[in-house]
């Protein structure tokens, strides 16, 4: 069934206010009012709140497509490709929305509890794939419990990207040092 004019126009719209919210609370962070956003995205505070009639279901709204994004990039892996190819491809991931998910992990405590579960199942996405490809090349790696290496993993990324002011301050943390956190994470987890 071919969409009407006014149903294209009304999911161009609520796509302009998501692509308008991810930019704006990396910028800002996520304390930033709605009223900004709609701005910003040159519709009405009515429109944004048409579409989203909560600020917490906007940014459930962002962290659920954060989530498939991520599912869908990184399960692919879980079948071909080893941890080396699984790192680089979790730093692409995160490069491409460096600031935006720099800002929800900094700022998580401040977000609603159904936002932090959304980071949790976030973070089991990217869990799940990586602890099947630990899985795989068990004899290869040093013998540490799973959960502890992609913990390991997830905090080493996570301290890069929360201290980008003295490890990239003019730019980004991942593009500078995500390579060598990859080969060096690697590296010692080799028998």
């Amino acid at each position: 069934m071919a969409e009407t004019k006014r149903q294209l126009k009304k999911a161009a719209t609520r796509a302009r206010i998501i692509n308008t919210a991810r930019q704006i609370y990396a910028e800002r962070g996520f304390n930033t009012p709605t009223s900004a956003i709609a701005r910003a995205a040159g519709v009405s505070h009515g429109a944004l709140f048409a579409h989203f009639p909560t600020r917490e279901l906007l940014i459930l709204t962002l962290l659920g497509e954060f989530l498939e994004e991520a599912g869908g990039r990184l399960s692919v892996l879980s079948g071909r490709g080893g941890l080396t190819a699984f790192l680089n491809a979790h730093i692409k991931f995160l490069l491409e929305r460096e600031d935006f998910y720099r800002r929800l992990i900094t700022e998580t405590v401040l977000l609603p509890a159904e936002a932090s579960r959304a980071l949790d199942a976030i973070q089991s996405t990217i869990a799940a794939p990586f602890l099947a490809i630990l899985e795989r090349r068990r004899g290869a790696l040093k013998p540490l419990p799973p959960r502890l290496i992609f913990n390991s993993w997830l905090g080493l990324v996570h301290y890069y990207l929360q201290n980008k002011n003295l490890f990239a301050p003019e730019g980004s943390a991942l593009a500078r040092y995500g390579a060598e956190l990859a080969r060096a994470f690697r590296t010692m987890l080799a028998r």
